[in-house]
């Protein structure tokens, strides 16, 4: 069994002549990987091949979650502020939403509200009021509101703006933007990454990469690539070809922190923590590492497929 294999080499490297007393020398941890259909499997076959070493109990070690996204909320609690004319509340909600979808991609939020936010955005930065207009809206101001009202159109150029829901300037403006996007050309967008990963692209439905989405308005447009074990990567792509294909960085995997893993062996007296995690990928491999107690630093390590 190569797990055991490997378990003897790092135990007999962490135990020395110690090995005889009853002190927990090495203290075993694993690493889940939340959403990987090996991890089950993984825990196990560590556990069992500890058993045979007479090692164990295997503590079980989460990786640390990302923030869970907040743009959805923020854009119903900008909503709610708008509502009552609050735009100084209602300004800085949109505004915070819309920073959190450029970083990520648009985590956590459906097409609509992605459309929304930069909609809603533009309306604050105008502080559209129901007033009546004087006449007819011939340019949108100010730029940031512009800009807004173009990244709405973009995702939603054949969408209309319901009288009763939304301030006449703001029908006007997104008319004016959305006339403007529908001169522009359309194109694909093509997002190649691992096999393993999902894509979304404007919010939408995840893709397993390549992921290709067709008809898309010139402009800019919100890709997200996720892979289990990895850090997510996002981008804003400004679409400006018929065919615009990106490729996804490689990724980096995700990892328990060193010094957290040798925390947990010193609380339990051990001299080593052995750390095993999933290797993320399309062969399923487990990482082993032997790390000191007292200093975290690294002793030995192994890659069992």
């Amino acid at each position: 069994m190569p797990i055991a294999r490997a378990l003897l080499l790092l135990v007999t490297l962490a135990s020395g002549s110690a090995w005889a007393q009853a002190i927990p020398i090495v203290h075993p941890i694993y690493v889940t990987l939340p959403g990987s259909p090996h991890d089950q499997q993984a825990t196990k076959m560590f556990a069992d091949a500890l058993a045979r070493y007479r090692i164990g109990p295997v503590e079980t070690m989460d990786l640390p979650a990302p923030p869970a996204p907040r743009a959805a909320e923020l854009l119903r609690t900008g909503q709610a502020a708008f509502e009552k004319l609050k735009w100084p509340e209602a300004q800085a909600a949109f505004d915070t939403g819309v920073a959190e979808v450029l970083k990520t991609g648009a985590a956590g939020v459906e097409p609509a509200q992605l459309a929304d936010l930069f909609l809603y955005q533009a309306i604050a930065a105008q502080r559209a009021d129901w007033k009546e207009l004087t006449g007819p809206v011939k340019e949108i101001a100010p730029a940031r509101a512009k800009e807004a009202y173009l990244r709405a159109a973009t995702l939603t150029p054949d969408r209309v703006l319901a009288q009763h829901r939304f301030p006449p300037l703001a029908i006007a403006s997104f008319a004016l933007a959305t006339a403007e996007v529908k001169q522009r050309p359309r194109g694909n967008l093509v997002v190649r990454a691992a096999p393993s990963a999902q894509v979304t692209i404007d919010a939408g439905q995840p893709l397993l990469a390549p992921a290709t989405a067709t008809g898309l308005a010139y402009g800019e447009h919100y890709v997200r690539v996720e892979d289990v074990g990895r850090e997510p990567w996002a981008a804003v792509i400004p679409l400006t070809e018929a065919t615009m294909e990106i490729d996804a960085p490689a990724a980096t995997p995700l990892a328990i922190d060193d010094r957290a893993a040798a925390e947990h062996a010193r609380r339990q007296g051990a001299t080593y923590a052995l750390v095993a995690q999933l290797k993320p990928g399309a062969s399923p491999a487990l990482d082993l590492r032997l790390l000191d107690a007292a200093t975290a630093q690294a002793r030995d390590a192994t890659v069992v497929p």
